[in-house]
């Protein structure tokens, strides 16, 4: 929600940097500058922020499933946690953990390939 006013505000702020003003100055077009350099660079945060979306949606089912009434995943944890059964809330938690970790993963992947300045050893 809102990843494209937040990285098109990261871009206009990247494309004042020296880096790209030097990248232009060896000769690079202006789009292809923005392309190679000030894109790159923009993209980590929304990367980040787009990885962590991921169980958001897990907790929109949550509330979309008890609004319009449909069986799933969201409609069982609501309805575990009304019955008190703590094994199903549990497992319901774990999978949301499992989500995280996996949104955490897909993050660090992202920044691994699209900031230069990160090294894998």
């Amino acid at each position: 929600m809102g990843h494209h006013l937040t990285q098109r505000s990261l871009l206009l702020d990247v494309i004042g940097s020296d880096f790209v003003r030097t990248a232009r100055a060896t000769g690079l077009t202006r789009a292809r500058a923005i392309r190679r350099h000030a894109l790159r660079t923009a993209l980590i945060p929304t990367a980040q922020s787009v990885a962590f979306s991921i169980p958001a949606v897990f907790t929109g089912a949550v509330l979309t499933e008890t609004v319009f009434g449909w069986n799933g995943m969201g409609q069982y944890f609501v309805q575990t946690i009304n019955k008190n059964d703590v094994h199903g809330t549990v497992a319901t938690a774990a999978f949301a953990a499992a989500l995280t970790a996996i949104g955490a993963i897909l993050a660090d992947i992202t920044t691994v390939l699209l900031d230069p300045r990160v090294r894998v050893s």
